[in-house]
């Protein structure tokens, strides 16, 4: 039975107990009808309250957060902690939009390691693929479908609660962690396909090492230290691999897309300052450094 049924059953049943109550001379409006004919009306009105404010300045769509919290621990998507420290994003637009963009990588990430090529697949699209090749259960993929269209939203400049941004925070990356697998990366196999590369792949693979670097730093410069023309075409290319974007469509999209980058772009940095000293890939990790000062963030529509 769906909704709307559901709807003009209940409108219907408590209209009816109403008029009841009216056709009897002893029986008055009193309390009890009116409630009836509140009942009648909720069903048609519900949706309004989605944008309704509460007493407080507590939204809905805050709630909605909370519950997506609770719905992701119990379906076991919620890991204890992230891989990453926490880092709040003060704009609540920006914050949800950044998860956005985590969330879409970490699936895309999921399938081109289990042989499942992503280009020209929507989120939703890819969501329903890991489904049925066992990657995600049935409640995870729920969670994600529930999930996306609020970040969706976010990005597109919807009125979001400001306790968004510390939930962002707290919940993202333990939603991040939940949804990678219990093995680390490999490097090497990263830089296998990266020699492989070939239309999206360019772009996608080169994006996973550049992430590499701020999840497993030593392990990515010791591996690259063996690998130096895959290294030295990563690092030529790295400001149209990783930091030249496409997926933005308007103003908003633009600036919130450019200070994810840059956050990426400042992470790595931060990676990599720590082996500057090292005798043996401190050489490499300066060239990073270096290249990675020169860049700026760039979007094509």
């Amino acid at each position: 039975m769906n909704r709307s049924t559901i709807s003009w059953i209940v409108t219907a049943g408590a209209i009816t107990v109403a008029a009841a109550r009216l056709l009897w001379p002893a029986i008055k409006i009193d309390a009890v009808t009116l409630i009836l004919l509140a009942i009648a009306i909720v069903p048609w009105v519900a949706s309004l309250f989605k944008t309704v404010e509460l007493p407080g300045g507590l939204k809905i769509e805050f709630a909605d957060l909370e519950k997506t919290r609770q719905k992701a621990q119990s379906v076991g998507l919620l890991a204890r902690s992230g891989r990453d420290e926490p880092t709040k994003i003060e704009d609540p637009n920006l914050a949800l939009a950044a998860l956005r963009i985590a969330l879409e990588r970490q699936l895309r990430k999921i399938a081109e390691r289990n042989g499942i090529h992503g280009e020209g697949r929507s989120v939703g699209s890819l969501l329903q693929v890991l489904r049925k090749q066992d990657l995600l259960n049935r409640g995870q993929t729920s969670l994600l479908s529930d999930l996306l269209p609020t970040l969706n939203a976010a990005v597109h400049g919807a009125e979001v609660d400001p306790r968004a941004s510390q939930w962002a925070a707290e919940v993202g990356p333990r939603l991040i962690a939940g949804l990678e697998f219990a093995t680390p990366v490999n490097i090497d196999d990263l830089i296998d396909r990266w020699k492989r590369r070939d239309g999206a792949a360019f772009q996608e693979v080169g994006y996973e090492l550049s992430e590499a670097v701020v999840t497993s730093p030593e392990e990515f410069l010791v591996a690259m230290a063996g690998n130096q023309s895959a290294f030295n075409a990563w690092l030529e290319s790295l400001p149209y691999n990783t930091f030249t974007t496409y997926e933005s469509g308007n103003v908003l999209q633009d600036d919130l897309y450019t200070a994810y980058y840059e956050r990426l772009r400042e992470r790595m940095i931060e990676a990599v300052s720590a082996f500057h000293d090292d005798p043996n890939i401190g050489g490499i990790a300066k060239l990073i450094s270096q290249r990675l000062s020169a860049i700026e963030v760039r979007s094509i529509q």
